[in-house]
């Protein structure tokens, strides 16, 4: 293979094609793994690999003619997000194929996802765009029918995690990534038919407010709430903009629990008998005192009992009854410092307000000649979209307690 001239200022180095900058001399022998990965540059390195998970193509920025014309993907604290990729040639690309994003060379992906959407062939674009998701949407493809009796809740997370791994060998999971859970359920747990994602969060509401998903590595995890504070950033030094904000019109301070089953454990002349209502409210006595009376409902899955729809609920409560925070964060440019959404940001704004909130959303560009990250803390602003699909899961939540309550009946 003819050489070109070296790069860099570097003896020994240069292109070579289809176009991929190797930079380590042509006398160097590597294997395995590190036979793919660059020394540390400023470039993003994408990898496919298809349904077996075999590497197809290498697309890098570091390259004489690059391919990439544009590229942005975010990861959340529920794993990888959405990706989207706009490439000067198609290099073969086909649907679920498996799209890893590195950065600045780092050998283990910042970003994993499944190719979902392909550019059909007729179109008058000269590029070609490829969309998708993380391994977490995997989960919206399998149906859990598993009954658990009373036990921690770390051993149902475990059992099931290993029954969707064996369904699903591109999943991965890891006993080490399930975090001590302290709570035990009080009975047995009946999921039927059950989205592996709402089984997965139902989990996480017994648990205690647990974050769980997909991450890079394509492994299940279920976390304790990290409270640890990994991220300082000062507005005019490290970011431009900074939007703090906060909102009361959703608290909750007293809330009432339907539960997904029918009672029949009280006399006929109850009036909630033969109904899904627990008799007396949940209450934060302290948050009254702040906010006053407000009552809301909470509908437990269909799979708790009695007394695990009420700690579901106690800890929906503590969640609700004080003040949405969020802030969104603009301006930040990746330096090679690895970044995740795990654990929480303290920032620095205007004037020295200081701001601790969870991390919730990054969200990573290719520009030009950096990459640039804008962030999202605290509880999200959710667009009118997640609302509608939000309250589309409610209904079929509904639907699916009052299916459970007629049979019952």
């Amino acid at each position: 293979m003819a050489r070109v001239s070296t790069s860099y200022r570097r003896g020994g180095t240069g292109y070579r094609l289809p176009g991929i900058v190797y930079r380590r001399t042509y006398d160097e022998v590597f294997s395995g793994a590190a036979a793919l990965v660059q020394p540390r540059r400023r470039a993003v390195t994408v990898r496919i690999y298809d349904r077996q998970d075999l590497l197809v193509a290498i697309l890098s920025t570091n390259a004489q003619r690059p391919t990439i014309l544009a590229l942005d993907w975010e990861l959340l604290d529920t794993g990888c997000g959405a990706f989207t990729m706009e490439l000067a040639a198609d290099p073969g690309i086909q649907h679920d194929f498996r799209l890893d994003i590195h950065l600045w060379n780092d050998p283990d992906p910042i970003y994993s996802g499944l190719v979902q959407r392909l550019p059909e062939p007729g179109s008058t674009n000269r590029t070609f765009t490829f969309g998708g998701y993380g391994f977490l949407d995997m989960l919206n493809r399998m149906l859990v029918t598993e009954t658990y009796g009373p036990q921690n809740v770390r051993a149902i997370v475990n059992d099931l995690s290993a029954k969707l791994g064996a369904r699903q060998p591109r999943l991965v999971p890891d006993q080490t990534q399930v975090d001590y859970v302290p709570y035990s359920t009080a009975g047995s747990l009946a999921f039927l038919r059950t989205l592996a994602k709402d089984a997965l969060k139902q989990l996480a509401e017994l648990a205690g407010g647990y974050t769980w998903g997909v991450d890079a590595d394509r492994k299940l995890f279920f976390k304790a709430p990290n409270q640890a504070v990994d991220m300082h950033s000062w507005v005019g030094k490290h970011l431009e903009t900074f939007t703090p904000q906060s909102e009361s019109d959703a608290i909750v301070t007293v809330v009432y629990v339907k539960a997904g089953k029918v009672r029949n454990d009280l006399p006929s002349d109850n009036p909630f008998y033969k109904t899904n209502w627990l008799e007396e409210p949940i209450k934060d006595d302290a948050a009254i005192a702040l906010w006053e009376w407000r009552e809301g409902v909470y509908s437990a899955p269909s799979v708790l009992n009695l007394v695990d729809a009420a700690v579901a609920a106690t800890v929906w409560l503590s969640q609700n009854s004080k003040p949405r925070q969020y802030a969104s964060v603009k301006g930040l440019v990746y330096d090679g410092e690895r970044l995740s959404c795990v654990g929480q940001a303290r920032i620095v704004g205007k004037g020295g307000a200081q701001f601790i909130l969870p991390k919730k959303s990054l969200k990573f560009k290719l520009g030009p000649t950096s990459v640039d990250v804008s962030l999202e803390l605290g509880d999200l602003d959710y667009t009118a979209a997640v609302v509608v699909s939000r309250l589309a899961a409610a209904t079929g939540a509904e639907n699916l307690a009052r299916q459970n309550s007629q049979k019952q009946l």
